[in-house]
């Protein structure tokens, strides 16, 4: 059985820091393989924050020593040092790390990433916004190639979003929506127990886990930006997978959270093979508005409008993307990268 978890009371009065920071202990657990270059930066911000009652826990799973090196210049009490020998396989690193977690707040950070300041403060004031909070995410700034884009990864109405079921949170999936970044979580333990991440459904297990997540109590995201998501190619989430994504429709529709033939899962298909297509006429804007409304005609006949509208918003997305590409590649030019 799960450890019951408690109920914050609803506040609209002003949060204390201080009092947060003497009660709420938070555990900021960094996930990091072989990425020194990004490593220091993100290891930087986290100390950086003005919370007081935390501590960082580097979970090092490289084979070389370059992040322990890193480690090492840095005399700071609130850092603890852990290596992985032998290394692990990604979803089992994850675990190794829940089955460590100690405080009842905890994050887990990617190595690549950055915090902004008053990211924890932040997060911690969503606990006392809402009842029933099993997880708080904010929203991220995003950065490619050092380049630091004005796109966010959550757009939304500029309000708190509150997902109360794992259908809610798939739902803004599917739709292209966006969720708040898994790195920019923080989590209760006492809601999250014995939940781990599954090792045998592909890169969308942390898609699942924060569904599990909101099955035992609400999620909260909020819109304001609270840290830098790092896209890069050695992501394992830039590599499109059909494969990857069958197992995770396969899931959904085995939880009975949709049908197979629901508007929701086709919409999400007609996303995947539109990344693929992005993939192949990234270089070609007239093509790819071609493709694209083509899919859009074929494809508004068996969608409500709403869908339609979301479809034109994935477009958008698309072509903007297109454009800061662009624009990245005619800044190295002229600096002769």
């Amino acid at each position: 059985m799960n450890e019951p978890f408690h109920n914050h009371e609803l506040s609209t009065a002003p949060i204390n820091s201080a009092h947060l920071s003497d009660q709420c202990r938070i555990e900021v657990f960094i996930l990091t393989y072989e990425r020194p270059e990004f490593f220091e930066l993100a290891l930087k911000s986290i100390l950086a924050q003005d919370y007081g009652n935390f501590c960082v826990i580097v979970s090092d799973n490289s084979v070389s020593d370059r992040t322990q090196n890193i480690v090492e210049k840095f005399v700071d009490s609130r850092i603890v040092y852990r290596r992985r020998k032998p290394s692990l396989p990604p979803m089992q690193h994850f675990n190794q790390i829940l089955n460590e977690v100690s405080a009842d707040y905890f994050m887990l950070f990617h190595d690549d990433d950055v915090m902004l300041p008053g990211c924890l403060n932040s997060l911690m004031h969503g606990y006392f916004r809402q009842k029933n909070i099993a997880a708080v995410g904010g929203n991220s700034a995003i950065i490619i190639k050092n380049f630091v884009c004005h796109g966010k990864l959550f757009i939304g109405s500029g309000k708190n979003v509150l997902v109360r079921n794992p259908r809610e949170l798939l739902m803004r999936y599917f739709l292209t929506l966006y969720n708040s970044p898994f790195p920019s979580y923080l989590y209760y333990r006492p809601a999250v127990g014995d939940l781990r991440l599954p090792t045998d459904l592909g890169k969308h297990a942390d898609v699942i886990f924060l569904a599990e997540v909101a099955r035992r109590g609400n999620i909260l995201m909020l819109p304001e930006v609270v840290m830098h998501y790092r896209l890069h190619e050695s992501q394992d989430s830039a590599a499109y997978s059909f494969k990857d994504r069958r197992i995770f429709v396969n899931w959904v529709v085995g939880k009975r959270y949709f049908k197979i033939c629901s508007p929701e899962i086709r919409f999400y298909r007609l996303i995947g093979l539109m990344q693929k297509l992005r993939k192949r006429s990234c270089n070609k804007p007239r093509l790819t508005i071609r493709l694209l409304t083509a899919l859009a005609v074929q494809y508004v006949k068996h969608f409500r409008l709403q869908f339609f509208f979301l479809f034109i918003r994935l477009a958008q997305r698309i072509l903007q993307n297109w454009y800061l590409q662009r624009k990245i590649a005619n800044a190295n030019h002229e600096r002769g990268l």
